[in-house]
């Protein structure tokens, strides 16, 4: 889907009573910036941008993040603070081989829902 993180945000946006100056004003952009982002006319936002969106929106930044990466074709992660096992795990999942069985048990692990779609 071509604007699914806009359409996304917006209704996250909606569902939470914030207006896009709301929005605007507390990750420090203008209000015309969210307005081409929930229409598609611009990229999703940073990584560190959705998770400032989504605590203030209420909600956990997930799904945002999901649909950002599926509309980018790229799933953005600071590694600056990541632990060695967590290095691996990452290195592993960039291979592929990971079975649907095995990232549901990540995903229960983690305390996730199994379906971002």
């Amino acid at each position: 889907m071509k604007n699914r993180f806009g359409k996304l945000l917006r209704k996250l946006r909606i569902e939470a009573g914030r207006s896009i100056g709301e929005v605007a004003r507390h990750l420090e952009v203008s209000t015309v910036y969210v307005s081409d982002v929930e229409r598609g006319v611009r990229a999703p936002f940073t990584t560190e941008r959705i998770k400032q969106a989504a605590r203030f929106l209420g909600v956990k930044p997930g799904q945002l993040l999901v649909a950002a990466a599926l509309q980018k074709k790229v799933f953005e992660f600071d590694i600056s603070g990541a632990t060695p096992a967590e290095l691996r795990a990452l290195s592993g999942m960039a291979r592929g081989g990971v079975t649907d069985e095995q990232w549901e048990e990540i995903l229960g692990i983690l305390g996730e829902e199994g379906d971002t779609e």
